[in-house]
């Protein structure tokens, strides 16, 4: 049974039976309907608690196109930031995770395999050069990024930070 259209006339006798049957096909309905509500409730209660565990979270623009320190202010100090990082030319790909002592970096290249590292987290090689740079320092506001170029590097992406 569903929905009934159309206007009734005026003293029809299904007009009662009409609205009757209407209302028990949308309880049917709601009532298989309530208990995925209650499971996506519970999903997503259970969500936000997980996301709040977590603490602050930042996502930021990252970028450096010479040797030297960069601070990122966020507002809090971060357990761990995440870094996805591409070369200026585009010709590699890569991601990282550093919790400023630890400093971890998996990268593709178009033109080789890929490679890691656990000397730094951030790595952008291009045809010109290179980018690495790591988290050498955190603090109430945020972190610090030493960056290293060796040639003519730049590295771009962002960062999450949690």
């Amino acid at each position: 049974m569903g929905w009934r259209a159309g206007k009734p006339a005026y003293g029809d006798k299904s007009v009662s039976r009409d609205v009757r049957e209407n209302f028990e096909y949308l309880k049917t309905i709601t009532d298989g309907n309530l208990a995925d509500i209650a499971t996506n409730l519970a999903s997503i209660t259970a969500l936000q608690a997980a996301v709040g565990a977590l603490g602050n979270v930042a996502i930021g623009n990252i970028g450096a196109s010479s040797s030297g320190d960069q601070t990122y202010d966020i507002g809090f100090e971060p357990k761990v930031v995440l870094f996805f990082i591409q070369s200026k030319d585009l010709e590699q790909f890569s991601i990282g995770v550093d919790d400023g002592t630890l400093h971890r970096e998996l990268n593709s290249s178009a033109t080789g395999p890929y490679s890691w590292s656990q000397a730094y987290s951030i790595q952008a090689i291009s045809s010109t050069g290179s980018m690495r740079g790591l988290v050498s320092a955190k603090d109430a506001n945020g972190f610090t990024v030493t960056y290293t170029e060796t040639g003519t590097g730049s590295a771009q992406g962002f960062y999450l930070a949690i």
